[in-house]
């Protein structure tokens, strides 16, 4: 019994250093939606002082950045950036170059997110590869670039709703526009 202890234990330990050595830090990386009303308040002042926050709004972009952050496996960082890759499915439409951001989401989570065309999603989209091979991707801009990043969204809009995603030790926007 006193070896088995000691085996297991020796066992524990040389997983938990072959993970360590082999780069393996994604599985301690998690992401949490951050509603704040108040500083996405605030963000809004900065983007656009015409702007009035909506609740409505901020309760589709918390569902949004949920199922962007559902799976933490699919979530990376790039160019200050959150990426959420999104499998394409051959039986959508959401591998068409021409998609929308919104259409991309609905068939992206068969529909369970919809949101209609004349709500502005603040993300960005790239499904430019080979769709039966590659995956789409979203991407959320840095709390820290967020204002420029979303004034080109806030044109001709008169509301706006935001939440924030924490992730890997940066935060990052989720806001919708009407």
């Amino acid at each position: 019994m006193k070896h088995a202890k000691r085996f297991l234990a020796a066992l524990l330990a040389g997983v938990l250093a072959l993970a360590a050595f082999t780069g393996c830090s994604g599985l301690l990386n998690f992401a949490t939606v951050q509603v704040n009303t108040e500083e996405a308040q605030a963000l809004m002042k900065r983007v656009s002082p015409a702007l009035q926050y909506d609740t409505q709004l901020e309760y589709a972009a918390e569902r949004i950045a949920q199922w962007m952050t559902e799976e933490v496996t699919n979530l990376t960082t790039a160019d200050g950036q959150l990426v959420r890759k999104v499998q394409l499915d051959p039986g959508t439409g959401n591998m068409n170059p021409g998609i929308s951001v919104n259409e991309f989401i609905s068939d992206s989570t068969n529909g369970s997110l919809y949101l209609s065309s004349n709500v502005k999603i603040a993300l960005t989209m790239d499904n430019s590869g080979n769709p039966y091979y590659d995956p789409g991707r979203l991407y959320a801009p840095a709390a820290q670039d967020a204002v420029e990043a979303l004034r080109s969204e806030a044109e001709g809009c008169s509301r706006m709703g935001a939440v924030f995603i924490e992730y890997s030790g940066g935060t990052y926007v989720v806001a919708l526009f009407l």
